[in-house]
């Protein structure tokens, strides 16, 4: 992710391309030496972040996706949806779910 919550004011900040190439490339190392033992396994990092957030990215989902996690989350400002987002996911405070999952049936139907 290109967004991080500072330890200290728990703010969340976008880290620079630098920042995010040396945090991926720490997060590799550290997976293929958990994981790559003795090429029994091969370890594939995820381009996306998280699930919800590869939506976002998405051409074909990314409209429909904000209109429900601004519907979900009414009381959430969303100048920057990207970084609200990531904060939701970063503080693992983004509901999944709605009260009436009905209504969201067919919300990715063309």
């Amino acid at each position: 992710s290109k967004y991080q919550k500072d330890k200290d004011s728990n703010q969340i900040y976008e880290l620079n391309e630098k920042e995010i190439a040396q945090k991926l490339n720490d997060k590799t190392k550290e997976l293929k030496d958990t994981y790559d033992y003795k090429n029994s396994m091969k370890v594939f990092i995820a381009r996306d972040w998280t699930f919800e957030f590869a939506l976002y990215k998405s051409q074909i989902f990314n409209t429909k996706l904000q209109e429900v996690i601004k519907e979900i989350h009414s009381k959430t400002e969303f100048d920057n949806f990207e970084k609200a987002l990531a904060s939701k996911l970063i503080n693992q405070s983004l509901k999944k779910t709605d009260t009436e999952p009905a209504k969201y049936d067919k919300t990715f139907d063309s």
